[in-house]
């Protein structure tokens, strides 16, 4: 495996930087992996279309791990306001907004200093990642998110 464009994790596991099929496949396409290989690809959106070549498709596994929600949603989520924000029209206003109009939040709720003292433990957010996962049903297919990652 080529380790110019390769990083280890905390526990050894291999993850690359590299974004784009091209790319990806000439640096890891034609290596022959005891395991095959799994492209698990962390995005914000699930707009991009990302196709692996036919001639690859069988030996390789694929998923998309969304990151949604924003962070203001997993506050809508830990102080129990998602639905009443869902119900009033999410399109409508957005979660920064709700945070900032009916939470009284305001515009620090991104700053570091504030998500420090505000998730106060590693439980707290992945408590919120879940109940934000439960409150959002379903998700397309072939598609992971946070929650699966904690899963």
């Amino acid at each position: 495996m080529p380790r110019s464009q390769v990083v280890e994790d905390r526990d050894s596991r291999p993850f690359t930087t590299l974004r784009k099929i091209k790319d990806l496949q000439n640096e890891f396409f034609g290596v022959d992996y005891p395991h095959g290989l799994m492209i698990v690809r962390i995005k914000d959106n699930s707009n991009e279309n990302f196709v692996i070549p036919k001639l690859y498709r069988h030996n390789i596994i694929y998923r998309d791990v969304i990151t949604r929600p924003e962070i203001e949603s997993l506050v809508l989520a830990r102080e129990g306001e998602y639905a009443n924000w869902y119900q009033h029209g999410k399109s409508k206003i957005k979660p920064s907004k709700w945070c900032e109009q009916k939470l009284g939040f305001g515009k620090q709720l991104k700053t570091y200093s504030f998500l420090c003292e505000y998730w106060n433990s590693a439980d707290e957010i992945v408590d919120a990642i879940h109940e934000y996962d439960s409150l959002l049903g379903t998700h397309k297919h072939d598609q992971l998110n946070l929650s699966d990652l904690l899963a």
